[in-house]
């Protein structure tokens, strides 16, 4: 019986422990997409993997899915970690053994009585949530810490058998026609006040593939694109954007989504307001547009001041678009 506790816990330690796969019999990793570079990475362990290793394995798919999708770097925008406890008992196993004694016409027993077994377990099943905002290059310090995805994906991928080299040489490659496609399917007559401006760095990072601004009334938009297939849930992601934003800013506040149609199409706006990193007061109207193929996310911003009187010229930026 000993000896049988033993093996149990040496295979409770890790024999059997959580590998780097899909979940599945034995746990693994699960991801969707909620936006041009936003992701949510789970993994759901079993309970002969340790919180570290589950850690792990969450860093490693969350550099994966960077690399697979042309980025760079990753932000840990959001994070969760738990374990989920539950207990085993060995079964219980009464035995008794003992000695007659006679002297003359009476006999006399010697027993003892053993019983082995009914040991307890905790078993603990980590689970990680990780949601990362990824980005083609270096991204600015403000947004937090950045993580290289090919240092990471190298540091761990030996040990759990990704072939990193493979992978940055296949997906970390200029993609010129996909770009060119992109900027066909958002040409579009922009409204009267707002135009076309040269997208920063920064705002390429976030994803952005048109940048405009109406100085008659302070206001700026990043439109960016998704494939309708590649969006799990549009109200999910619809409220994964207003998350992100909400982040970006400081004392943020925002709205409920509220359902729309634009040009015939399903759509959601939201505002968000706070303090931007220069301390000025901020509202942000964000529009989700679900098209046949493409999604579009239209962020207009202006003063909290400007906002109320100027509303109208900024829902007008989202009709503007079409082909989707």
């Amino acid at each position: 019986m000993k000896r049988f506790v033993v093996i149990l816990g040496v295979l409770m330690l890790g024999g059997c422990a959580t590998a780097y796969k899909p979940e599945g019999h034995g746990g693994g990793y699960t991801d969707a997409r909620y936006g041009p570079n936003l992701f949510a990475v789970t993994v759901r362990a079993n309970g002969y993997t340790s919180s570290d290793r589950a850690t792990e394995l969450a860093m490693l798919r969350s550099a994966e899915l960077t690399l697979q999708n042309g980025f760079t770097h990753f932000v840990i925008a959001e994070r969760a970690q738990e374990a989920k406890t539950s207990t085993f008992s060995m079964p219980t196993t009464t035995y008794t053994t003992g000695n007659i004694n006679t002297q003359g016409n009476a006999a006399y027993l010697n027993a003892q009585t053993t019983t082995t077994g009914g040991q307890t377990f905790n078993i603990s099943k980590p689970r990680v949530y990780y949601k990362i905002e990824c980005y083609r290059s270096q991204p600015d310090r403000a947004l937090g810490l950045a993580y290289d995805a090919r240092a990471v994906c190298e540091s761990l991928g030996s040990k759990y058998g990704v072939d990193c080299q493979s992978l940055i040489a296949t997906n970390l490659k200029p993609t010129h026609s996909n770009a060119g496609e992109v900027r066909a399917e958002l040409s579009a007559d922009l409204p009267a006040g707002w135009q076309r401006q040269t997208r920063s760095d920064e705002l390429a990072q976030r994803g952005g593939r048109l940048f405009a601004t109406n100085k008659t009334i302070d206001a700026g938009a990043l439109v960016s694109m998704s494939k309708r297939s590649e969006i799990v849930d549009t109200v999910v992601y619809a409220k994964s954007l207003r998350a992100n934003q909400a982040s970006l800013i400081d004392k943020s506040e925002w709205s409920e989504l509220s359902e729309i149609t634009i040009n015939g199409r399903r759509a959601w706006k939201f505002w968000v307001t706070g303090l931007s990193k220069r301390g000025m007061q901020v509202q942000y109207l964000g529009t989700v547009i679900e098209g046949e193929s493409q999604m579009i996310y239209v962020n207009t911003w202006t003063s909290k001041k400007n906002f109320d009187d100027n509303r109208t010229a900024l829902e007008s930026l989202a009709g503007s678009f079409s082909g989707l």
